[in-house]
C-alpha cells in the first residue's frame, strides 16, 4: 500500500528482505510491529506479493485535480474518490463503511485487491489506511488490516473477513497520536495499529481507493477482480483540525482501465467504485 513518494524505498526495502529469506507461513497474521522497532513477521510475504503493475498496461487516463497526490504506473491504483475541494485544510478524523464483497475473483494467480478509506499529506509522503484486502494465499482469502506507510511501512495484524461483513474504517488523531481502526463490524473484531504524530504529520488528502497488484509476469484482467462489484463506501466523515465534522463530497478519479467497466461514482458522504 505504498504513498507515491515512498515507493522506490519500499522497493529496496522489500528486495533486502527477500533476499535474506524472511517469508512468514501463508495464512498466519504476524505481528504488527512497532513504530520504534523491526517491521512485522509477515513484511516479506505480504508486500512482495504487491508486485508493481505490468509496464504495458494503460496508464492515467484523466488528469487529477491540482495538488492531488501523484501516481504514475508505480503503484496499482486503479480508480479513487477524493475530497472535492483541493485547499490546505488539514483532518483530524476519516471514517466510513463498506461490505466485503460476495464473491472472490474467479482467476486467483497471485493478485492482490484492495479497497480502503485514508488520509495523506500534500506532499504525498505518508499515507495511513484502512484496508480490506482479497489475497488467495491467506486463510480466509478476505482480511482487513490497518496500515501506516511513512518513511517505513508497519500494518496491525491481519484479521479473516467473510463475504458480506460490513467493514468500519477510521482514521483519527487523538493527543498526538494516529490511531488507524478497521473493524468487522459483523463479527466485532478489529485490526488496529498506531503512530505517533511526529512520525506521520498533518494529513491533507481523505480518499477512497481500489488498488491492485499482480505477481511477476501476470497482467492483471478483468478475471482477477471479484465477481461481484461495484463496492460501496458510504457513511464517510471528517473533521478538521477546527473540530469542524462534515460530511465530504468526493471527486472522481480514474488512474487506469482494464476495460472491466471501471467507473467511479460520487455523492455526498459515498463513494461508488465499479469494475
Amino acid at each position: 500500500m505504498e504513498p507515491s513518494s515512498v515507493r522506490r524505498r519500499l522497493v529496496a526495502v522489500v528486495a533486502a528482505l527477500l533476499c535474506a529469506g524472511a517469508r512468514a507461513a501463508h495464512g498466519a497474521p504476524g505481528d504488527g510491529g512497532d513504530l520504534n522497532g523491526a517491521p512485522p513477521a509477515d513484511f516479506a510475504r505480504t508486500i512482495s506479493a504487491q508486485k508493481t503493475l505490468d509496464a504495458k498496461m494503460p496508464v492515467v487516463v484523466q488528469s487529477p485535480p491540482r495538488g492531488a497526490p501523484a501516481d504514475p504506473d508505480g503503484a496499482g491504483w486503479v480508480e479513487m474518490g477524493m475530497l472535492r475541494t483541493v485547499s490546505s485544510n488539514t483532518y483530524t478524523y476519516f471514517s466510513g463503511q463498506w461490505s466485503v464483497p460476495l464473491s472472490t475473483p474467479p482467476l486467483q494467480n497471485g493478485q492482490t485487491v484492495y479497497f480502503w478509506l485514508g488520509l495523506e499529506p500534500k506532499d504525498g509522503s505518508c499515507v495511513l489506511q484502512s484496508v480490506l484486502g482479497f489475497d488467495n494465499a491467506w486463510n480466509p482469502p478476505w482480511h482487513v488490516r490497518s496500515w501506516i506507510t511513512c518513511a517505513s511501512v508497519y500494518m496491525s495484524p491481519a484479521v479473516g473477513v467473510a463475504p458480506g461483513d460490513r467493514i468500519s474504517g477510521t482514521v483519527s488523531l487523538n493527543d498526538g497520536t494516529w490511531t488507524v481502526v478497521t473493524t468487522d463490524v459483523t463479527s466485532g473484531r478489529s485490526a488496529t495499529l498506531q503512530a505517533p504524530f511526529s512520525v506521520t504529520g498533518a494529513q491533507t488528502w481523505p480518499m477512497v481507493v481500489l488498488e491492485v497488484h499482480t505477481q511477476s509476469g501476470n497482467a492483471f484482467g478483468c478475471a482477477n477482480y471479484p465477481a461481484s462489484g461495484p463496492v460501496v463506501f458510504d457513511h464517510l466523515s471528517l473533521v478538521d483540525t477546527v473540530s469542524r465534522a462534515f460530511t465530504p463530497d468526493m471527486i472522481p478519479y480514474q488512474y487506469k482501465n482494464f476495460g472491466c467497466g471501471e467507473k467511479v461514482s460520487t455523492s455526498p458522504g459515498a463513494v461508488s467504485l465499479d469494475y
